[in-house]
């Protein structure tokens, strides 16, 4: 296997290199370069770059004359060719690559989908079910680290586009967080929620989410996009009674309706018949916010919830999504939730596609919408625009 470490993005379109970096990101690369102007290859490449993403197409030296740098320096570099222009172009500088020894990973045609990419880049690097994390010493995460990276702006949120199957158009975001740490890189919720639960500062951190997601929306908004942000809540965030006037105080400053942000509920289970939470979520909905249950049929979800509380939505979890293909029951089960969703007035997304096939079955059984790598990797805030404007259902 060959071991995540360095890429160059060659690109003199921003919004493509905002496009690309998160999927090299969300795989598992340490070091992402960017280079707009293309004469810069000359300063940045070096012997240990192991991908290299160049549009032909560029000014000044333009992708065949790269082709042509890289093939002098003996390149043992992995490339991948992009281009909006000809097919043909692309299958000629293949060959160029070709005879200048160099090691072309495979061929895009823009516009493409962000699935066409990064399942180009899962073949080259043999990628696992899960993205390699790398191991952070436990005494690193104190108080101390968690205060520095809320000051320091080192979490931030991640949006994953939610598809509408029938319609075939991104019709919202999943809000997800994540730490982006100068010295440990990108760090994913496993690594750091359960000690931020330990130290006390899951309050803290969700406001953080609720408030950034919802400021998200309403700049989405004032571009143009109307679109629903789902944003994940604990069942301990369901102490604080003041919690629903402080999200409609939100959607207010962002002139947001209510009625596109979905707060989705994760360990529903454990609510029971807990008059707080069951207090706090009534009112969310009598206050117009959508309720989602994340992860139904698996661990605390359960159908007891759909009459405890007032959700508008449910979650199929990715596990029976992953084997549907293959798995008649996994099918059998998609389709009995859906009955069931459908026939008290929910609607229902299926997270984990990861393919177009699964994404076709699920749209046939009548799932209504639906995420997952085929559609797009979670991607940072500055690439979601890109991501609208180039976006197309492969």
């Amino acid at each position: 296997m060959i071991k995540f470490n360095k890429a160059i993005i060659i690109d003199d379109d921003i919004d493509i290199i905002d496009i690309i970096e998160p999927i090299l990101e969300e795989i598992g690369f340490i070091s992402i370069q960017k280079i707009v102007q293309s004469a810069d290859i000359q300063k940045i490449y070096k012997d240990d770059i192991d991908l290299i993403i160049l549009d032909l197409f560029m000014p000044e030296m333009d992708g065949v004359e790269i082709l042509r740098y890289l093939g002098e320096k003996s390149s043992k570099s992995h490339i991948v060719l992009v281009s909006g222009h000809s097919k043909q172009v692309l299958a000629s500088a293949e060959q160029v690559a070709k005879a200048y020894g160099l090691n072309i990973l495979g061929t895009i045609t823009k516009p493409f989908s962000i699935n066409t990419l990064f399942e180009l880049i899962r073949k080259f690097n043999e990628i696992p079910d899960k993205v390699k994390k790398i191991a952070i010493p436990a005494d690193e995460f104190t108080i101390e680290f968690f205060k520095e990276a809320f000051s320091e702006k080192y979490f931030q949120l991640y949006y994953q586009p939610q598809l509408d199957l029938k319609k075939k158009e991104v019709s919202g975001f999943e809000s997800l967080i994540r730490i982006n740490h100068p010295k440990f890189g990108l760090l994913f919720p496993d690594q750091f929620l359960p000690i931020i639960e330990k130290l006390g500062l899951m309050t803290e951190m969700t406001m953080f989410v609720i408030s950034e997601a919802i400021s998200f929306l309403g700049g989405l908004k004032k571009k143009g996009y109307e679109k629903s942000i789902s944003i994940n809540i604990s069942i301990l965030d369901l102490l604080d009674t003041s919690l629903p006037e402080q999200i409609e105080h939100l959607a207010k400053k962002y002139e947001i309706n209510p009625k596109f942000i979905m707060i989705e509920l994760i360990e529903t289970g454990k609510i029971g018949n807990n008059p707080r939470c069951l207090e706090i979520l009534t009112r969310l909905s009598m206050k117009g916010f959508s309720l989602s249950i994340d992860d139904f049929g698996t661990g605390y979800s359960s159908l007891e919830q759909l009459v405890n509380a007032p959700f508008d939505e449910l979650k199929i979890d990715r596990s029976f999504v992953l084997n549907l293909s293959d798995k008649r029951e996994s099918r059998t089960i998609i389709e009995s939730v859906v009955a069931l969703a459908h026939n008290i007035s929910l609607s229902v997304v299926a997270e984990g596609i990861e393919t177009k096939e699964i994404a076709g079955i699920l749209a046939d059984i009548g799932v209504d919408r639906g995420q997952g790598y085929f559609f797009s990797v979670p991607i940072p805030a500055k690439s979601v625009e890109g991501y609208l404007t180039n976006f197309t259902f492969a």
